[in-house]
């Protein structure tokens, strides 16, 4: 669950309509040069599987490292996204239209944030962009940036090794009690090409994270970390499972919503706030010399983990 429409009787005024996404299903004009000069397209008032529910967000930020690329080729309305500090470059890569416009608005928005946008199939851009192939037809998909920079090259990639890539595919057909739902779906033959892209990706210069249903076909995956967790779907509570090609981190890209339940993430906070307000009170000496034993408490740490 991503967006949602307003309740039956309530009005809300325009600006939080564009906050949350409400739409109300009417047809907008494309303006857009990336996705084509007057091209009507149906905006979206919700879109599922998109990862913004209460705890589930958390709990796959709280599972991913430091990266300056952050990479998410089957984009949807993602919701770690939107919801996780930014990376210097972001990249999102879908195969339908109608999602890339409304990441190009959502980019324009309050909310929103510089990202690169890639109209295209998601699995043949990560085989040419992270090395696995020479050739793909994914070089020629339509493109934009949201702030007209231009987007992250090959050779960018190919030498940076900060790069993570966060994949929440459509879910295996035969696993789902909904049946489809998405406008470009995975057949079991588009699963089996996946899966063989992110095995053959280079483990040790891109982090890859992979959300989905523990099924047969995905029995590749085996070797890789692993975590099962339940959240809520539309046809109810599901079991999913979290994959990681790397251990479970302790150097995280946003620490903001550590904890291991939305109680816990407000002990934390009221602690870093306590915590804060402490410092500020004391002078720059002072300061400086908790700091310093904080510093060396973590080297210690981080040596200990190693």
């Amino acid at each position: 669950m991503c967006l949602s429409t307003p309740a039956r009787g309530r009005t809300y005024s325009k600006k939080h309509r564009l906050k949350c996404g409400f739409t109300n299903g009417v047809r907008r004009l494309v303006r857009s040069k990336a996705w084509g000069e007057n091209q009507r397209v149906k905006t979206m008032s919700s879109y599922p599987g998109g990862k913004s529910g209460a705890g589930i967000f958390q709990r796959l930020i709280n599972l991913i490292p430091r990266h300056r690329i952050l990479i998410v080729p089957f984009a949807g309305h993602c919701g770690v996204v939107r919801n996780i500090k930014p990376a210097e470059h972001t990249i999102v890569i879908d195969q339908n239209p109608v999602v890339c416009q409304w990441w190009w608005d959502w980019s324009r928005t309050k909310h929103g944030r510089a990202i690169a946008i890639h109209n295209c199939d998601g699995i043949e851009w990560l085989r040419f962009s992270l090395g696995c192939t020479e050739y793909s037809d994914a070089k020629a998909c339509v493109t934009g940036s949201s702030d007209g920079r231009s987007s992250v090259t090959r050779s960018t990639l190919k030498t940076m090794s900060e790069a993570f890539v966060f994949c929440d595919p459509p879910y295996v057909l035969s696993e789902r009690a909904t049946g489809r739902i998405y406008e470009c779906e995975l057949t079991d033959q588009d699963h089996q090409r996946f899966l063989g892209t992110v095995t053959m990706i280079n483990a040790a210069r891109y982090q890859i994270m992979i959300c989905g249903y523990s099924c047969q076909l995905y029995e590749a995956l085996d070797p890789w970390e692993s975590i099962d967790h339940r959240v809520p779907t539309r046809g109810g509570l599901q079991d999913e499972r979290i994959w990681m090609n790397y251990d479970k981190p302790v150097q995280l890209h946003d620490y903001r919503f550590i904890g291991d339940g939305r109680r816990s993430r407000e002990r934390i906070r009221r602690r870093q706030n306590n915590w804060r307000e402490q410092l500020n009170q004391m002078s720059e000496q002072e300061r400086l010399a908790m700091l310093e034993v904080l510093n060396a408490t973590s080297r210690v740490a981080l040596l200990q983990v190693v």
